[in-house]
C-alpha cells in the first residue's frame, strides 16, 4: 500500500494544490532535519527569547525572530553571488598574503645585520565555535591547513558549550575567532582565507 502510495504520489500532487503545499512543506521539514540545524536550536532560542537576568520581552523576541525570518532569503540571495565572487576572493587572498610576505621579507633585509629587542609573544588563539557537528570538524581541519602552511604559531581551541558560543554573538555555527575577532560564521572557511586571517593577525600583533 506505502509503495502504491509513493509511486502516484506525483499525481497527487498535480491533481490537489493543497497536497502539493503540505508535501513542499514536510519536505523542507525534513531536509532541515539535520544534525548541524538540529544543534542550533538551543543556541536560536537562547539569543532570541534572551536570559532571564536581562529581563527580556516580548516585542524583542518577535522583532529578533521577524530578521531572523527574512534573513533566510536573503542569506541565499547572497550565497549565490557568493559562489560567483568566490574564485576572485580566493585569488585575492592569496595576493594579499604574497604582498604581506613579501613587506616582511623587505623589512628583514633592511633590518639584517642588527639585533632588535623582541617581546615575546604568546601563541596565536585560533577558536572553532560549533557544538561538534560534521561542518564543525571540516571547519577545524581547514584551520590546521591553515595554521600549518601560515608558519605562525598558534593554538586551536574547540569552543563548544552554547553558553561560551552566545559570547561572541554569532547567530551560526560553525564560526572561527582569531585573537578573539570573529571571522566567519556560518560557513566553512577555506584554508587560503583562513591563511590570510593567520598572517594579517600576526603582522598588527607585531610591536
Amino acid at each position: 500500500m506505502l509503495d502504491s502510495f509513493l509511486a502516484n504520489v506525483g499525481d497527487y500532487v498535480h491533481t490537489n494544490p493543497w497536497l502539493a503545499l503540505v508535501a513542499v512543506f514536510v519536505g523542507g521539514v525534513l531536509t532541515a532535519s539535520n544534525p548541524c540545524v538540529l544543534a542550533m536550536i538551543p543556541l536560536m532560542m537562547g539569543f532570541v527569547a534572551g536570559r532571564k537576568e536581562d529581563k527580556p520581552g516580548g516585542l524583542r523576541a518577535f522583532l529578533f525572530s521577524l530578521v531572523f525570518i527574512l534573513g533566510l532569503p536573503v542569506r541565499s540571495a547572497a550565497r549565490r553571488g557568493a559562489a560567483v565572487a568566490g574564485r576572485h576572493r580566493d585569488r585575492s587572498a592569496s595576493i594579499r598574503a604574497l604582498e604581506i610576505a613579501a613587506r616582511e621579507e623587505a623589512g628583514r633585509a633592511r633590518t639584517r645585520g642588527r639585533r632588535w629587542p623582541r617581546a615575546k609573544r604568546e601563541a596565536m588563539k585560533v577558536k572553532i565555535l560549533g557544538t561538534g557537528c560534521a561542518k564543525c570538524k571540516k571547519l577545524y581541519a581547514e584551520a590546521e591547513k591553515a595554521v600549518a602552511s601560515s608558519g605562525v604559531a598558534a593554538e586551536i581551541e574547540k569552543v563548544e558549550k552554547i553558553d561560551d558560543i552566545m559570547k561572541y554573538g554569532v547567530m551560526m555555527t560553525p564560526a572561527l575567532v582569531i585573537d578573539e575577532e570573529v571571522k566567519a560564521s556560518g560557513r566553512i572557511a577555506p584554508a587560503s582565507e583562513i591563511v590570510t586571517w593567520i598572517t594579517t593577525a600576526a603582522a598588527k600583533a607585531k610591536p
